[in-house]
């Protein structure tokens, strides 16, 4: 990887509306290129050195673009995850160009903006049913849980696929979090109101 490299994947963000397609060891380059840039800096003898102005410009530019990409992409899919009511319930047509982090944003946006429906919108749509029923079902359909190991993807009751590593918290519906708290892979997490 090279400035140049993270120059164009930069661009292409700013000149779509739409997230756009990006290597999975994407961060992971992004690292070694300036770590690598870091060791280069060390080298040189004189700090007011050309190359050690050039390298350090270098390593500082490349920093600057790359937070501007990580914002960027996370912008696109709050904007991904606001437009998921207008698709009727299906998954978002760009969801499979999320790297799997930003898969696990984009899905407990979708949670958190479906318990937001529910909580809100769901009681005057169904006036039939009582505020604290609506909120009981809430309750029911996820929970939220810390992931106290690494473990491959899944697929959730409500049909997402779920990448979680250790230390992760995320919104997963009853029946998977109770079948991972059962094999002691995640703990729950009391939300107090």
């Amino acid at each position: 990887m090279e400035c140049a490299d993270i120059s164009f994947v930069l661009k292409s963000e700013k000149e779509s509306k739409e997230i756009t397609p990006l290597s999975t060891t994407f961060y992971k380059d992004a690292k070694k290129y300036l770590l690598e840039l870091e060791e280069e800096i060390e080298k040189c003898n004189n700090s007011k050195s050309k190359e050690h102005l050039m390298l350090s410009d270098e390593l500082n530019t490349s920093v600057d673009k790359i937070e501007d990409i990580f914002f960027c992409r996370r912008n696109k899919i709050y904007w991904m995850a606001a437009q998921y009511s207008n698709l009727s319930n299906t998954q978002h047509k760009n969801y499979n160009r999320l790297l799997p982090e930003e898969k696990r944003l984009y899905d407990s946006l979708i949670q958190l903006g479906k318990g937001l429906k529910t909580d809100l919108l769901d009681p005057i749509l169904n006036q039939d049913i009582e505020p604290e029923q609506v909120q009981d079902k809430n309750k029911q359909e996820c929970v939220l849980v810390r992931i106290l190991k690494d473990i491959p993807t899944f697929a959730g009751a409500d049909g997402r696929s779920y990448t979680v590593r250790a230390e992760d918290t995320v919104l997963l519906p009853v029946i998977n979090a109770e079948g991972l708290i059962k094999r002691n892979i995640a703990q729950i997490i009391n939300v107090k109101a």
